[in-house]
C-alpha cells in the first residue's frame, strides 16, 4: 500500500493516512485483515511522530466499515441530488445530519443498524428506559400480586 501525505494541507497527517487506508479498503487495494506495517516501520517511513501515528491507530479502530459505506451511499447520493439542485447548501447539510443521525433514516439498512445498536446496548447491560405506559402496567401488575387474593 503506498501513501500520499502532504504536510502543507491543513488537515493532520494521521487524518490523511486514516482516510487513505480507508479508500484503500474501499477499493479492495488492502484487504480487511491484511497486516500494515509497524508503527515504528510508518514512522521511519513517512517521516512523522509516533503520536500522529497512535491517534491514527485510535480513529482507524474506531472505524465500522457498516458506517463507511453508509456515509459512501448518502455521499454519492448527494453529489446525484447537487447536479441538478438550487439549493446546493441546504442539501449538504440535510446529508451531514443524516450521516451524523442514522435514526433519521427509514430505509431497511438504517433499521437494521439501529437494532444492531439496541442489541449491543442490551449485551452489555444497558437498561432500557420504561415508557410511560410500560411503567403504569408494571406498577399495576406489582399491586395485583402483591394483593392477597380473595376467595369466593
Amino acid at each position: 500500500m503506498k501513501l500520499v501525505l502532504s504536510s502543507n494541507g491543513s488537515e493532520a497527517i494521521y487524518k490523511q493516512i486514516v482516510a487513505q487506508v480507508e479508500s484503500s479498503l474501499r477499493d479492495g487495494s488492502l484487504k480487511p485483515g491484511e497486516m500494515l506495517p509497524s508503527m515504528n516501520e510508518l514512522a521511519l517511513r513517512l517521516g512523522i511522530s509516533k503520536e500522529n501515528l497512535a491517534r491514527m491507530k485510535e480513529e482507524a479502530q474506531d472505524a465500522d466499515i457498516r458506517s463507511i459505506m453508509r456515509y459512501i451511499r448518502l455521499l454519492s447520493a448527494l453529489t446525484n441530488e447537487m447536479r441538478y439542485a438550487a439549493s446546493k447548501r441546504v442539501l449538504l447539510e440535510i446529508t451531514v445530519m443524516r450521516m451524523m443521525q442514522p435514526e433519521t433514516e427509514e430505509n431497511v439498512e438504517s433499521l437494521l443498524e439501529r437494532v444492531r445498536v439496541l442489541e449491543e446496548k442490551l449485551r452489555n447491560g444497558a437498561a432500557a428506559p420504561a415508557s410511560a405506559n410500560g411503567a403504569l402496567a408494571a406498577s399495576d401488575d406489582a399491586k395485583e400480586t402483591a394483593a392477597p387474593q380473595k376467595k369466593q
